[in-house]
């Protein structure tokens, strides 16, 4: 059975660990207050949700697949909640009855591996429970109904007396039918790969569980045939072991696939809860970008008030490179972050905290922000940017999106005008979309100059006094970043 919760096709489970270009994402765009919000700081959580973030939805039909559970988690926080504790105590449970497949007799093996399929059983019944939540979403109705169907009372009953019967006699008495080498032919917990294994196993279980058993006597002081008949039995203990080892395993992999899903949406709604009066969006697919009042989700969740994070906008039907310039301290690196954050979430299939969030799935998001020289670098800050961007270039995908924040200011204005137009003029004509934080002037006149390219110049809005509102507004480089306001600031003169 599958869970097809928050995606239509099977899931990676396997481990997740972030390259090298990921773990730079992960630094510039500060999304570890988010992923500790998310998930709790549980290591499982922490796995299920980068590894979500990092592998983004191709097409539209996936992302409003995911999106409509996670709508439907979101209104009902307290079932994924209470759904996300049965599945994690199922698998503890289990596990106290875990045994090694290498050691120990069949039988042995057969009693532990039926024990844990009754204690999966009695939380399936605790699972359906949950089948009477007014879900919205066909992820979740089509779930509960197929638990339903496969898991009726009648079923888990019978199978709970099969189970019941390997476990508690001590003989082992079961319908088996050796074969003429003394091997067995049992159908009971087996399963067919192609069919749906859970309904396969119900069928199995009702029409032979009430197979009669053959009967024979051994003539005292047989040895050799006592003997005989052990081994035998054995035989028979180890087949009847793997039917039930299949089904264990099969059981095992539905929770397993039950508690990543449900937990990438149980990070979803602490999110979400974290910020109750914080207005989300889910967002649309589109070659053209528009976003109305995007905040900075890490701003949100530091702030005392976070009703007073102020929003930005970023429209345009081209928007292959953005260029942000202007005023120091006036939101632009912040308004950079809160697009990356954004556009992971939207990739991943999540809400995003804005009005309104338009704009294209990307494969990949690449980020390079300006890095303060320590003692971690084996080279000078020129050289470790033109390093990390070697390996963007190296590895970027077809549709990605590359952040920049004030590169190439390692080293003085005309140089790194110069470096810098020429990499995110290839980026840019490669099909890469760029959206660039810089001071550099001479790099924003090269490009607006270009006949190539088109780009869609923002700057913070200042009033005359010098007050900064955070807001981005469509306009030219100026050639100073008005850094007299913050001395003055500082200093309290009016040198204006």
């Amino acid at each position: 059975m599958k869970t097809t919760l928050i995606s239509p096709t099977d899931l990676d489970l396997s481990k997740f660990e972030l390259s090298d270009l990921q773990e730079d994402v992960f630094e510039d765009l500060e999304l570890k207050p988010i992923l500790e919000t998310m998930s709790d700081k549980d290591k499982f959580l922490n796995n299920t949700i980068l590894k979500t973030w990092f592998t983004p939805l191709k097409t539209n039909e996936e992302l409003l697949y995911r999106q409509a559970a996670v709508k439907d988690a979101v209104t009902h926080p307290q079932e994924i909640h209470d759904l996300y504790q049965v599945v994690i105590d199922t698998i503890k449970t289990v596990r106290s009855e875990f045994w090694s497949l290498d050691s120990g007799s069949a039988s042995y093996k057969l009693h532990s591996f039926s024990r844990q399929i009754d204690i999966y059983l009695n939380y399936i019944a605790k699972l359906k429970e949950f089948s009477n939540t007014d879900w919205q979403s066909k992820n979740f109705q089509e779930f509960f109904t197929r638990l339903t169907q496969i898991f009726p009372p009648d079923a888990l009953n019978t199978m709970h007396a099969l189970i019941d019967n390997i476990v508690t006699n001590s003989t082992y008495s079961y319908p088996v039918k050796l074969n003429k080498n003394f091997g067995s032919d049992i159908s009971d917990l087996d399963f067919n790969k192609k069919a749906g294994r859970f309904s396969g196993m119900m069928g199995s279980v009702m029409t032979r569980f009430d197979k009669k058993e053959a009967n024979f006597m051994i003539p005292e002081r047989d040895d050799d045939s006592s003997n005989a008949l052990g081994h035998y039995n054995n035989v028979a203990d180890l087949s009847l072991a793997t039917k039930v080892v299949n089904t264990k395993y099969e059981l095992e992999k539905f929770f397993n696939e039950l508690q990543f899903q449900v937990g990438f949406l149980l990070g979803s709604v602490r999110l979400k809860n974290s910020l109750p009066n914080i207005n989300i969006s889910y967002p649309t697919v589109n070659s053209k970008t528009a976003i109305t009042g995007l905040k900075n989700v890490v701003l949100l969740i530091s702030e005392d008030s976070p009703s007073m994070v102020v929003g930005n906008d970023l429209e345009g039907p081209n928007m292959s490179l953005v260029i942000i310039s202007g005023t120091n301290q006036g939101g632009k690196t912040t308004t950079l972050r809160s697009i990356g954050q954004a556009q992971l979430m939207m990739d991943a299939g999540m809400y995003v905290f804005a009005d309104n969030y338009q704009a294209p799935l990307y494969d990949q998001i690449c980020t390079h922000f300006k890095r303060e020289e320590d003692s971690r670098l084996t080279s000078g800050k020129l050289d470790n940017e033109l390093s990390r961007m070697s390996n963007i270039v190296k590895n970027i995908k077809s549709k990605s999106l590359v952040l920049m924040n004030e590169s190439f200011s390692s080293t003085n204005e005309h140089e790194g005008s110069q470096i810098n137009a020429q990499v995110v003029s290839g980026l840019v004509n490669s099909g890469t979309t760029v959206i660039s934080v810089t001071h550099q002037f001479e790099f924003s006149k090269m490009l607006s100059l270009n006949d190539d390219i088109e780009p869609i110049f923002l700057r913070p809005e200042r009033d005359q006094n010098g007050h900064r509102s955070f807001k981005l507004l469509k306009g030219t480089p100026l050639k100073t970043s008005f850094g007299i306001d913050i001395y003055d600031r500082v200093f309290g003169t009016n040198t204006k």
